[in-house]
């Protein structure tokens, strides 16, 4: 089978891909890949590339990634499947061939989709493609983004308790943003907003969990914005111990 290639910009993404047709993921779900892999950016990992192969059955649509994830095992990929719903869910499938079979386990029963996969692996068109990642930076921090964090530390509700309050310097179209408050008597809350700035309020507020203080701390304080008190904005390196 010959191999064509393409390269194109797509929102700023550079798209390479490799079919003997043309492999055009759905919009939904690339949209939930390029925030994915621009979360992870923001969290520290390496730019580069990431490679791709997707499966279309009907009107499902599953893309496996090539390369292994940290926190799975180098025999598990993460799949990422959308049917009509157009809502993205992710699931993990084998590295070699037998994914196929997982997929085809979930297209049976999307609930069940567990080792041994006893599925026939589903007949459809393959290609693959591959996702140029760039490397993340926070937005400008201009009157848009102010007027924004100003927006944030009232959707927190914490300036009347707070001394001060702090989010992780963020870029306008990252989909998470962590806040750290120090209250009157000094004490540390620690805030998480599933962030879209086209939302109003921009913010679903989520906790932490049983995740150390320090490691919070450290996250929003290695990259701060102050929210309060004035000034607001970035706070320059030499002002970041002690907090």
């Amino acid at each position: 089978m010959k191999r064509r290639l393409a390269n194109f910009l797509l929102l700023g993404w550079e798209v390479a891909r490799y079919s003997a047709g043309q492999c055009s993921p759905p919009e939904p779900l690339l949209a939930a890949i390029k925030a994915e892999l621009r979360e992870m950016a923001r969290l520290g990992s390496r730019p580069g590339a990431r490679h791709f192969t997707m499966l279309q059955v009907g009107e499902t649509t599953f893309l496996r990634e090539e390369e292994a994830r940290p926190n799975y095992g180098s025999a598990q990929r993460q799949v990422y499947v959308v049917s009509n719903t157009g809502t993205p869910e992710r699931i993990t499938c084998p590295s070699d061939a037998s994914w196929l079979n997982c997929a085809g386990a979930w297209l049976k029963d999307r609930h069940a989709h567990t080792p041994p996969y006893l599925a026939e692996a589903p007949s459809g068109p393959i290609c693959r493609f591959t996702l140029q990642a760039p490397s993340w930076s926070p937005s400008p921090d201009n009157d848009q983004k102010r007027r924004v964090a100003n927006e944030l530390l009232k959707e927190l509700g914490a300036r009347e308790y707070a001394r001060e309050v702090y989010a992780r310097d963020f870029n306008m179209d990252d989909p998470e943003i962590d806040f750290y408050i120090i209250d009157l008597n000094g004490n540390a809350e620690f805030q998480g907003c599933f962030f879209d700035k086209t939302r109003s309020p921009h913010c679903r507020m989520h906790g932490y969990g049983q995740s150390p203080i320090d490691a919070l701390r450290r996250n929003v304080m290695s990259l701060p914005y102050r929210l309060y008190p004035p000034p607001m904005g970035r706070v320059p390196a030499q002002n970041r111990s002690g907090k």
